[in-house]
Formats: structure tokens, C-alpha cells, sequence
């Protein structure tokens, strides 16, 4: 919070700097003379230029003016009883405006105390979603009670410099989120990009999507084994989407619900089990035990390789992929379906088994799950929407 006030003080001093300049050149002015004390007049620098200031009315005068006539003719024409006194009174007139402007200086500056605990409070506020106004009607004076009373009234006062009014809260609340705004911004600029997009779901409810990509995502699709794992995850949703789908509706109970649930729980059991059997025997047709997924003719196959004393020598030698490519065409019914695993499962020989099985036709879906909408299965509704 300190850094952010100090930041925010900086960024507050820079907007308020300007320069002299018209066309794009810089005026020249008179430089302040210490000699023109003895005309009662000091000097004060406002955006980077020197003016001439009376010690006597405290007025300013223009750029311009300075100069020893002008100012000579402004102590002759305003403060013509002045004319004669010695330097040391206009020096003593100079103390006095120094002292004077510190003091409102003083008085006009919010402790850095202060201000931190202006934001704090605002910070507060923002949070828990109040009214500007609580900070001034309620919090301010409860806080004033509670330090008198524990601590005492010098304390009180302290706490009574604050600003806590409702433009202060307002304008504390729109700076911090401004500075976390680009702190985000400066943070995320460049590492991805965001896409939005709204579906409905079966309830006809707006569903916000947010799709986001980065470059990592980008260089992902690339991975084999990345594709495969999101192909899973559109295949796997899909069945949960069904699952969703079933469970909406009139006219059902919680045991139906129930038996549905349970059904859908059984199934990744079959599914995990059906892969396993599968996966197995691809990356050690010689040692697992065979599959009871595969047909007759699969399975005949499967027992002539598994004796095949060189194809076991070229198995201990080939990589997965490369074997089962070169098996040759008597054992072709085999061959087709370990490469079909091989290509959608099965990374390599001692890889363990990807999520549960993920059919062929998800190459060609879409790698978003989107919400479905229920379809309506009656047909007077369907002939007057033909109709229409």
C-alpha cells in the first residue's frame, strides 16, 4: 500500500507539469536578482519559471515584470508610505511570508499516515461493498470515540485528520483500481490471448465462455500425447453431457436419479477394464495373457505371433509403432487393430495406460465441449415449426 501511494503521489506531480514552450521554442524570461529585495520583492517558481512576488501584499506579478522599473513602480503606485525603508524591513517582511506559507503548507498536506489509512479504509469499504458516505457518517466518529476513550483526546484529534469524505472514498477506490488494472495489464501483456463467445444451455440460460489461449497452449498441438489427452477430455465430457441431459426433465425421482448415477459409474469401470485388456497385449503381444475384446480371427492371429520366435527378436529391437507396422500381411487382422490402439492409446512400450478409451470418430469433432440443447420429442411441435 505504501508503494502504491508513493506511485500514485509521483504519477499525480508528473500530470501536473508543463512547459513553456509556443511553437515550438522556449521563452526567455529575467532571472530573480537578490538585489530586488530592496524594492520588497522575492520571487516563487511556478512550472519552471521565476515570478516576482511582494513581501508586503503577497501578490505575484507576471513574468514580465521582471524587472527593476516595474517593480520600483509597483512599491511608488501601491505602497508609496514604504518608499525609504532600509533592506533589513523588506528581510524581516520575508521571514514573515516564509513562515506564513510553510504553516498553510503544513496545513494543507495529508500526512503520509494519514493517507495510508485513508486507503485502508477505502480499500475496506470496496470490499465489503458499503456506501462511500459510511467512512464519514459512521466510521470516522465511532473511531474518534473509541481512541479518546482508550487512548485520549490528543490521539482523537489525530484520527480526525483522516480524509474519509465521500469524494475522497470515491476517488481512493477509482486509483486503486486503476493501478491494479495495469499492474494486470503489464503483467499478462503479451503472454495470451482471450476469446469470449455465449451459448445457452437446456435451460435456455446465457452461458459466458471463455476461451484462452497462450503460446504454450499453441506449441501443445504440436504434442501428440497433448492431442490424445484433449481428445479424451472432448469424448469423456461428452458422455457427461449425455449423462446431464438424462438426468433433466419432468416426472422424475431421486431413485431414478440414483440408478442412473450408478449406471454411468459402472461404465467407466467397463471402460478402464476394456482398455486395460486392450492396451496390454499392444505393448507385449508375447507375454500378456490374450484380450476377450477380440474376435475369433484376432485372437487365432494374436497366439500364431505370440510363438513367432522372430518377430520376438524384432519386437525386443523395434520401436512399438514400428513393429506392428512390420508384421507381416498373415497376421493382417491382429495388425489392424493394435495399430488402431496404437494410434489412438498406446504412447509406448512401458507407458502406462491414457485415461479411458477414446473412439475413433472424436478425430473429427470439434476439441470444444459446448453445452447441448435438449431436443423437443414432440411431434405436433416439430410439424408446426416444418410448417413455419
Amino acid at each position: 500500500m505504501d508503494k502504491f501511494i508513493e506511485k500514485n503521489r509521483k504519477r499525480n506531480e508528473g500530470s501536473g507539469e508543463s512547459s513553456n514552450v509556443t511553437g515550438g521554442k522556449r521563452k526567455k524570461y529575467r532571472k530573480y536578482d537578490d538585489e530586488y529585495l530592496d524594492f520588497g520583492f522575492t520571487c516563487i517558481t511556478k512550472e519552471d519559471v521565476e515570478l516576482p512576488q511582494c513581501v508586503v501584499c503577497y501578490k505575484v506579478l507576471a513574468a514580465e515584470s521582471m524587472l527593476p522599473n516595474k517593480l520600483k513602480r509597483h512599491l511608488e503606485l501601491v505602497h508609496s508610505d514604504l518608499q525609504g525603508k532600509p533592506r533589513e524591513f523588506f528581510v524581516r517582511k520575508l521571514r514573515e511570508l516564509k513562515h506564513q506559507s510553510m504553516s498553510l503548507v503544513s496545513r494543507a498536506t495529508v500526512p503520509a499516515k494519514a493517507l495510508l489509512a485513508s486507503y485502508m479504509v477505502a480499500h475496506r469499504i470496496a470490499k465489503c461493498k458499503k456506501p462511500h458516505t459510511i467512512a464519514e457518517e459512521l466510521i470516522l466518529p465511532a473511531a474518534v470515540d473509541m481512541v479518546s476513550i482508550m487512548i485520549g483526546e490528543s490521539a482523537a484529534k489525530e484520527i480526525k485528520n483522516i480524509p474519509l469524505s465521500n469524494n475522497t472514498i470515491s476517488r481512493r477506490i477509482h486509483d486503486m483500481a486503476e493501478d491494479i488494472n495495469e499492474q494486470i495489464v503489464r503483467k499478462l501483456s503479451g503472454l495470451f490471448a482471450i476469446q469470449l463467445d455465449e451459448a445457452t444451455d437446456s435451460n435456455d440460460d446465457a452461458q459466458l465462455i471463455c476461451y484462452r489461449e497462450s503460446h504454450e497452449d499453441a506449441e501443445n498441438f504440436n504434442n501428440t500425447d497433448f492431442i490424445i489427452k484433449l481428445a479424451y477430455l472432448c469424448d469423456i465430457f461428452n458422455k457427461l453431457n449425455d449423462l446431464n441431459k438424462s438426468l433433466q426433465g419432468n416426472n422424475t425421482h431421486i431413485l431414478q436419479l440414483a440408478d442412473k448415477i450408478t449406471g454411468f459409474q459402472k461404465k467407466l469401470l467397463f471402460w478402464k477394464r476394456k482398455l486395460e485388456d486392450q492396451q496390454y497385449w499392444v505393448r507385449n503381444p508375447f507375454q500378456s495373457p490374450t484380450p476377450s475384446t477380440l474376435s475369433t480371427e484376432e485372437e487365432e492371429q494374436l497366439i500364431e505371433l505370440s510363438c513367432d520366435s522372430n518377430l520376438k527378436l524384432q519386437y525386443a529391437s523395434d520401436k512399438l509403432f514400428e513393429f506392428w507396422s512390420s508384421v507381416p500381411r498373415e497376421y493382417h487382422a491382429i495388425r489392424t487393430a493394435a495399430i488402431k490402439i496404437k494410434e489412438i492409446n498406446v504412447d509406448s512400450k512401458t507407458s502406462s495406460p491414457i485415461l479411458p478409451t477414446v473412439s475413433s470418430h472424436i478425430k473429427q469433432r470439434n476439441a470444444v465441449a459446448t453445452p447441448k440443447r435438449k431436443v423437443n420429442s414432440n411431434p405436433n411441435t416439430q410439424k408446426r415449426r416444418h410448417r413455419n
